[in-house]
């Protein structure tokens, strides 16, 4: 038994080193669930830090610290076709992320997207400011929902328009 107590330790000291969470056999099914979450977040995050790095943002990346897991996270070129989507987005929209990529958010838009909320986008998008609110988008399959988005120009270094980016959530 002294053995199995030794062994014990190191494998928690090895656990412990390399920063990994430990295995629970009981409820692996969620744990993995949990897991495939965060791998997929960590990599969001990361193709979005190189994004920015890549164009020279001008953003507070702790702002991110800040959103909930199902926050979806859209980048759009200053021609409003989207660059670059967080994985989580199939959830809300039924969509791929790189389905969307190279579309205009208006896809996601129909009969019942307010004219109103949709002048309101273009009138921030056309005038560099943030815009937030609620505006009815499609799902995939046609179901429709209510989408919270905040959204931001986002600047350069040198103060040039690099790109928008947009924090989704269903409301």
């Amino acid at each position: 038994m002294v053995e199995l107590k030794a062994y014990d330790e190191i494998a928690a000291q090895f656990s412990e080193s390399r920063k990994q969470p430990r295995l629970p056999l009981v409820s692996w099914d969620i744990f993995a669930f949990h897991l495939q979450q965060t791998n997929a977040t960590e990599s969001d995050l990361h193709q979005l830090k190189s994004l920015a790095d890549k164009n020279r943002w001008v953003f507070d990346f702790g702002e991110l610290r800040d959103i909930e897991h199902d926050t979806t996270i859209v980048v759009t070129d200053p021609n409003v076709r989207i660059v670059f989507s967080t994985s989580n987005v199939v959830a809300m929209t039924g969509y791929e992320a790189k389905e969307l990529i190279g579309q205009s958010p208006k896809m996601l838009q129909g009969e019942g997207t307010s004219g109103n909320t949709k002048a309101t986008i273009r009138e921030a998008v056309a005038n560099l400011k943030p815009f937030e609110g609620i505006i009815v988008n499609y799902r995939k399959d046609g179901t429709p929902y209510d989408c919270k988005v905040r959204s931001f120009p986002i600047f350069n270094s040198k103060g040039v328009l690099s790109h928008f980016i947009a924090f989704e959530n269903v409301a």
